[in-house]
């Protein structure tokens, strides 16, 4: 059976048998591939580069999946035009709800007001004030006597998950060698 120029194969072998071509996104002059190009025209020109009036591309299926087009579809998928991401950083909107422990203690602190003071020092902090003359004035601060020792907190810990980096975002795969047939039938349109 004859194959059909533009038909697209994938090959379980290590290269790409005589009267096809690679499908790795490769220039191609139009003189030389004149049907093949009436067939594909400028459809699978990379995103930038300019259309020539003497050269084409065929598809670049390296690394990626063919998947059928439908331009009204959710995912707007056009004819021609690559899509998806080998890789993908998530977002704090796209991960699921979820929480992180906690883990606190609250420890009591009791002071002795037998040890304030109103003159501070390097590891004593002033609780009076005085004026000039030494007439004292209110204190700034006054530190009481605690009156109970506190509670400890249950153990909860909150710990950084992640580390922000992509992950793989391919299907499982198996990679075959995709060509494009450039010698065979020309395929009759409806």
């Amino acid at each position: 059976m004859d194959n059909y120029i533009g038909e697209i194969k994938a090959f379980p072998f290590n290269f790409v048998p005589v009267g096809w071509i690679p499908c790795d996104g490769r220039q191609l002059l139009i003189q030389q591939y004149t049907v093949l190009y009436v067939i594909l025209g400028s459809l699978y020109q990379p995103a930038g580069v300019p259309v020539s009036p003497t050269t084409f591309y065929v598809p670049d299926l390296r690394g990626v999946v063919p998947i059928g087009f439908n331009p009204a579809g959710p995912l707007n998928t056009i004819q021609g035009q690559k899509g998806g991401e080998e890789t993908v950083t998530l977002t704090q909107t796209q991960i699921p709800s979820h929480n992180h422990n906690i883990q606190a203690e609250i420890f009591s602190h009791t002071s002795n007001p037998a040890q304030l003071t109103n003159q501070p020092g390097n590891t004593v902090y002033l609780t009076n004030a005085s004026t000039v003359s030494g007439t004292t004035v209110d204190n700034i601060y006054t530190y009481a006597a605690s009156s109970s020792p506190g509670t400890t907190m249950n153990t909860i810990a909150l710990g950084f998950t992640g580390n922000g980096g992509a992950h793989e975002n391919r299907m499982p795969y198996l990679p075959m060698n995709f060509a494009v047939c450039a010698e065979g039938l020309y395929p009759s349109r409806p």
